[in-house]
């Protein structure tokens, strides 16, 4: 019972770890940072589902199965490649480090200990396999001789391999966490610090549970009870991938889209009811046959059916709490959208339209420069922006109409097209203040055709492309700092034009105290003047003398 408990438990936690490094591959397997978290994850959860082989094996007993068995836990170690794949992950996460971009095959590089590790292992494991080429070299002296002379060092090898493996395994924590924790201090976008936070405690936590169960107990030659040791390893597994799932639903990390998020979610709430009905409900029905002694299979069947009556309440709570998250998280681009329509679009005043602008595309979208330039015909334009080779005054001094042609007829102009557009319309030369910030998307501002300005973002921090949930939400949000422009522009012509109207008016009244309010009254003959001014206020004036 006790194995199958503990296989249980392997499965189930391997199953989730699999099942989240498939999500965040299938998001974009191209991207060098959703490779090394899946990498992570797949062999976490391959070692874990090993693990339970194993138990499983043990538990069934039999020296035939004794092969089998070892060759499975020489299959373990496959869980030690979590490290490389972690090391390999804080040295592409924000951003490829330098190591990455000058080190050939950096990455293999990285790997290449632990392959070797795996290597020696399935040779100790199978040593049985070498008894009959050795005997055959025996029987002569030369080989023999050979034998001999490689026996001592190979015992060696094999005797210390282990040991000194563990402290290999130590010092890629260390490095590893010690990247991650130089990319947090050096990031100064909030939601890069905060997945960067959040992935490494989870990963400090895992990879400091299994030194402790495993690495640390062999370099001072203890050995953990068997239940101990594995739930240590299941508990690092667990804090592990907890740390990566908290940071993509909460986050967005890895830019994983909303269907992702609720995804996973969803598997955790249905892996939880599983593992509440494998380890609570068996163990209620073991004990229930072992009182009463009457077979449990009718009752294992009704709590069944009742726990499937149960799951689409307990679905339908679970939608409702996603979306009050979902929408709590100011990251959201819905919680954006929602917020920009409320806030953006009663804003009147240009730059302070400007600055929430930036401030929303600061949160929704983590670029490393970002450019918002108004430029409403004849008014003086403001800029606005952060980032490396920003300079709002030479881009606040790029002509409009250049702006104007090299945007026109398009709603988007990325990367690939900014060149060899400006120079179809030949505007490169008046467009180098904004080329200079290495743009990777201009979103032009236009109301009913005509310019008002433009977005302007660069490359992503985290280097990966952006999603089609990003690019959805710039339009929209393009779209709506349009309106939200124009409306500020006939509120300054409206309010304008009331404070001539209001200044006419004063004028008029003026003009009219400099006439004579009365005129004389002579017996022979009456006078009689009106002056009535073209507009409100007219330049002719009459007096009696």
């Amino acid at each position: 019972m006790h194995s199958f408990t503990v296989a249980t438990l392997y499965l189930i936690v391997g199953g989730l770890v699999f099942l989240l490094g498939i999500v965040i591959l299938r998001e974009a397997p191209r991207e060098k940072a959703n490779r090394a978290t899946a990498l992570m994850l797949f062999f976490g959860g391959l070692g874990s589902v090993l693990g339970a082989i194993g138990f499983i094996l043990e538990g069934a007993g039999g020296k035939k199965l004794s092969g089998g068995t070892d060759l499975l836990r020489s299959f373990n170690y496959l869980w030690e490649l979590f490290f490389p794949s972690l090391l390999y992950f804080a040295c592409v996460f924000p951003s490829e480090n330098r190591l990455m971009r000058r080190v050939p095959l950096a990455g293999l590089w990285i790997f290449a200990p632990h392959v070797f590790h795996l290597g020696i292992m399935l040779l100790q494991t199978q040593g049985a396999v070498f008894d009959k080429p050795i005997a055959w070299m025996s029987r002569n002296t030369i080989g023999s001789t050979i034998v001999h002379v490689l026996r001592v060092p190979t015992e060696l090898l094999f005797g210390f391999h282990v040991v000194l493996f563990s402290a290999v395994n130590l010092l890629y924590i260390a490095a590893a966490l010690t990247l991650l924790w130089l990319s947090y201090r050096r990031a100064t976008n909030t939601r890069i610090r905060a997945q960067l936070r959040t992935i490494f405690f989870g990963l400090a936590s895992c990879a400091g549970l299994y030194a402790v169960a495993v690495p640390i107990p062999t370099l001072l030659n203890h050995s953990w009870p068997p239940l101990t040791r594995s739930t240590l390893i299941v508990a690092a597994l667990v804090l592990g991938s907890a740390g990566i799932a908290y940071s993509m639903v909460r986050y967005r990390f890895l830019d994983a889209k909303l269907i992702a998020r609720k995804s996973i979610l969803y598997a955790l709430t249905s892996a939880f009811l599983v593992s509440v009905y494998l380890t609570v409900i068996r163990q209620l029905d073991a004990l229930l046959q072992s009182v009463t002694g009457f077979d449990v299979t009718v009752f294992e069947t009704a709590i069944l059916l009742i726990a499937l009556v149960l799951f689409q309440p307990v679905v339908s709570w679970l939608e409702e709490a996603l979306e009050k998250f979902f929408l709590r998280e100011r990251s959201d681009h819905r919680t954006l959208l929602r917020r920009m329509s409320g806030e953006v679009l009663t804003m009147l005043d240009l730059r302070s339209l400007a600055d929430a602008v930036v401030e929303t595309l600061r949160e929704g979208v983590s670029a490393r420069t970002t450019v918002l330039l108004i430029a409403p015909g004849a008014r003086d334009p403001v800029a606005r922006g952060f980032g490396g080779r920003v300079d709002l005054e030479a881009i606040a001094s790029i002509p409009r109409t250049s702006l104007d042609r090299f945007t026109e007829g398009l709603s988007m102009v990325r990367h690939e097209e900014m060149r060899d557009l400006g120079a179809e319309r030949n505007e490169n030369g008046g467009l180098d203040p904004l080329l200079t910030t290495d743009p990777y998307l201009v979103l032009p501002l236009r109301h009913a055709g005509q310019f008002l300005g433009l977005i302007s973002l660069g490359r992503k921090i985290t280097e990966t492309r952006y999603t089609a949930e990003e690019m959805s939400l710039l339009e929209t949000l393009a779209n709506q700092t349009s309106v939200a422009l124009k409306n500020a522009l006939l509120y300054e012509e409206n309010l304008a034009k009331s404070v001539l109207e209001e200044e006419l008016a004063v004028a008029r009244r003026i003009q009219q105290q400099f006439l004579p309010r009365r005129l004389p009254e002579m017996g022979r003959f009456g006078i009689a003047a009106m002056n009535v001014p073209n507009k409100q206020v007219g330049g002719d004036y009459y007096d009696i003398v």
